[in-house]
């Protein structure tokens, strides 16, 4: 009954979260003021959102604000521009190309059309959050502090591979990679909020002995807590449909609450000699 009342729980903040941005679709939304509002830190929310409602909240909210404007054209009093600023765009052109992207038509043709699309998104979905098949292979764990020599790198997820070669060479000319090392990546930033050329991640290898810091790599301690681990395995590129898995059909029914701070991620195997769909990979969820 517990487990059954928690899914019930998050359910309603979800809900909560989806009405706060049909209320407040025409003024900019603050993604923090919406997650406090569903009583989830801004990192976990993003994760918890994309898991149930099958879309990132930029989507979600970009859909729901088009399919208004689609209705809102259908009104002879009101111009095209109008309906581009209470869209939340700066202008005609980008809301324009939004538009067209959206429904194969531009605003203007659309209008003379007479076209209705189906605004489905102005109605909550209730099979949303139907929970599927619950994760059997949670581990919780107590994770001591683990000292790290690390790498904090901005830029695109898939060009981190210079900051684990900086510092894996830094750490192998001090004599300090013995086969012992773990690596752990922490990705600070989702890329469907934060621009591709900010998103912030660390690499970060453990050591056992002092390591000395140069200007490019620094040192500190990671973990400590407890951790719900998940084994992830074949592609990084998959990595996110284990998360959503995490967050839609575990986390809900766990009876756990989430720590303010983003996953780790273990790399069991070396993807220099692993095949793709060798690749072995532990997530990380930190817990109150």
């Amino acid at each position: 009954m517990k487990k059954e009342s928690t899914a019930l729980s998050h359910k309603d903040r979800i809900v909560k979260a989806i009405g706060y941005i049909h209320d407040n679709i025409t003024e900019e939304l603050n993604l923090e003021d919406v997650a406090s509002n569903s009583c989830y830190s801004k990192f976990h929310f993003l994760r918890i959102f994309k898991a149930f409602t099958n879309e990132s909240f930029m989507e979600y909210t970009r859909r729901l604000r088009l399919e208004r404007a689609a209705v809102l054209l259908l009104r002879e009093n009101i111009s095209i521009t109008e309906v581009a600023f209470d869209s939340c765009y700066e202008n005609v052109e980008s809301f324009s190309r939004a538009f067209k992207k959206q429904f194969t038509l531009s605003p203007r043709d659309y209008r003379n059309q007479g076209g209705a699309p189906e605004v489905s998104s102005l109605h909550i979905d209730e099979t949303l959050f139907e929970i599927g098949e619950v994760m059997k292979d949670a581990k919780i764990v107590t994770l001591d502090k683990k000292k790290v020599a690390y790498v904090h790198h901005i830029g695109p997820y898939n060009e981190c591979g210079k900051a684990w070669d900086a510092v894996c060479t830094a750490l192998a000319k001090q004599g300090l990679l013995n086969g012992t090392n773990e690596f752990f990546g922490i990705c600070f930033d989702s890329p469907e909020v934060t621009d591709a050329d900010k998103i912030r991640y660390d690499a970060c290898v453990t050591i056992d002995k002092d390591f000395k810091s140069t200007e490019e790599i620094a040192v500190k301690e990671i973990g400590g807590g407890e951790y719900a681990v998940f084994t992830h395995e074949g592609p990084y590129e998959q990595l996110n449909d284990t998360y959503n898995a995490i967050y839609r059909n575990w986390f809900p029914t766990s009876g756990k609450e989430l720590k303010d701070e983003p996953s780790m991620e273990l790399y069991l195997n070396d993807p220099e000699s692993a095949e793709p769909e060798d690749l072995l990979t532990d997530i990380y969820i930190a817990l109150k």
